[in-house]
């Protein structure tokens, strides 16, 4: 947001020495915060309340011979949003590393290996910044100026802590090629959650909510980034990849479980951030026959047309509701980010590539089909159901259209929710470098480039007009630009 001020209070004393192969070194700080957003509003008043946080501890590290290095902090962290009295948490971290490639039995190797370092690190981080729908201080009742009680205050809660342990790997091989691997594990407890999920009727709080520390989560993932780099004579060339991989998933966030009659009796828990749920489609209305089937199986959530998604009944109730709703994808997060950088030159001409990938990426397809969306279509519903490609087994791609109502094929399903990965050519350059011996001596270099961003997309979206990071008909795509420059030096 947009700060009135940030002040920072900063007290800190450092040690460092040597005694021969042993390195040591110590850091006393003491952070003090103190910030202001622009923010004023009769019923959100603490927002414009100063934000008040402190940080104090010491950090420890010894090295030995430039092989054996260890790193531990023990410090204090609290704010002024959890109650007094609860406020501070401990924040404790510990790294330790070996570089390999320092052993003496690594010095046959000689430039073959320059660099092999094992890594490893645990670590507490606290979070407490618990502005919830623009209110602070849950500890407190919070009650709007209209004398409703919207918060019940909490003075138990606590700051979530994320702990995390991470292990690591970092290499450098002939001078060409670097290579860094890292594995984490990162376990979130305390977790904010609503009582209101999970809250009897009969208290009379239903206006109202509390906030409990009931929610943990576990994320887990790999990252890997390679590069190299080489020259042959006049070529030169060079390739990288970034990869990273993760997983998160919901232990307990005090979801209530659903009755025994749902298909899944939980939708939040045991499942990743943010998983979307929809019915599962199967095929479509095609016949008179179906239709009367399907309207009464679809009493509870609509009206359905000929051309409609037919949904599994994944119960067994002979209804279709909320009943049968399904997980679909994996989250809002997605699983994988992969970036690889090319590029190759010849005395003065260079090329370079950057290729960027998003995978386990799913959301909202932007397959409308109904005239609510300002009646905007796309490539899709030239391939809508229409009786006669029923009758003639012609491809269909579409439910039928929909002109002046909301059909119950744009109900959230793994038609309109879908995968959204793609690949795509980021960047492109291409330059030449005039030689110096076709310039006047006034001149000390000439370049032309020619470069572009967003110049391909790969995906698996049925639709080519939506953009897959974008997943709206409706909103403006990312740009195709193309770029054309002359660079001169004097």
């Amino acid at each position: 947001g947009n700060y009135q001020y940030s002040i920072g209070y900063i007290a800190s004393l450092d040690y460092v020495r040597s005694f021969g192969t042993h390195d040591v070194q110590a850091h006393i700080y003491n952070y003090f915060t103190e910030r202001q957003f622009s923010v004023t509003s009769a019923d959100f008043p603490a927002l414009g309340m100063p934000y008040y946080a402190h940080n104090v501890g010491v950090n420890l590290g010894y090295a030995y011979d430039g092989r054996y290095v260890v790193n531990a902090t023990a410090g204090f962290y609290g704010s002024d949003e959890i109650a007094p009295g609860r406020r501070y948490v401990c924040t404790p971290a510990v790294s330790v590393a070996w570089v390999i490639s320092g052993e003496e039995f690594m010095q046959s190797a000689g430039n073959a290996v320059q660099l092999l370092k094992l890594r490893a690190s645990y670590g507490i981080t606290p979070q407490d910044d618990f502005a919830v729908d623009g209110r602070r201080y849950l500890y407190q009742d919070y009650i709007r100026k209209s004398g409703a009680l919207v918060v019940i205050g909490n003075p138990d809660l606590a700051a979530e802590l994320r702990r995390e342990v991470n292990v690591g790997l970092d290499a450098r091989f002939a001078g060409q090629f670097t290579l860094g691997v890292d594995a984490f594990f990162r376990r979130t407890d305390n977790m904010l959650v609503s009582t209101s999920s999970f809250t009897p009727a009969w208290l009379g709080t239903a206006s109202a909510t509390a906030y409990v520390n009931a929610g943990v989560m576990q994320n887990r993932g790999v990252e890997l980034s390679f590069a190299w780099d080489r020259k042959f004579g006049d070529w030169s060339v060079h390739a990288g990849v970034q990869w990273a991989h993760q997983k998160n998933r919901i232990i307990s966030s005090g979801e209530g479980a659903y009755p025994a009659s749902y298909a899944y009796r939980y939708h939040i828990d045991g499942f990743p951030l943010g998983q979307q749920w929809g019915y599962l489609t199967d095929g479509y209305i095609s016949s008179e026959s179906e239709l009367a089937d399907y309207t009464i199986r679809y009493r509870h959530i609509g009206t359905p047309r000929l051309g409609d998604f037919k949904y599994k009944d994944l119960n067994g109730d002979g209804w279709v509701d909320e009943k049968d709703l399904a997980p679909i994808g994996y989250g809002t997060t997605p699983t994988d980010f992969t970036s690889v950088t090319l590029g190759f030159g010849w005395k003065g001409l260079e090329i370079s590539l950057l290729f960027t990938g998003v995978n386990g990426f799913w959301g909202s397809t932007g397959y409308v089909t109904d005239l609510d969306d300002a009646g905007v279509y796309n490539d899709l519903h030239l391939a809508s159901w229409t009786a006669y490609a029923s009758d003639n087994h012609i491809p269909v791609k579409s439910p039928a259209l929909s002109y002046n109502t909301r059909s119950v094929s744009s109900l959230d399903n793994d038609w309109n929710i879908g995968d959204r990965s793609f690949w795509r050519l980021k960047q492109m350059s291409i330059s030449y470098s005039l030689p110096q011996s076709v310039l006047g001596k006034s001149v000390k270099g000439v370049k032309f480039v020619l470069s572009g961003s967003n110049l391909l997309t790969f995906s698996a979206m049925q639709s080519k007009v939506i953009d897959p990071e974008i997943g709206s008909l409706t909103a403006l795509p990312l740009f195709r630009v193309y770029n054309l420059g002359v660079k001169l030096d004097f």
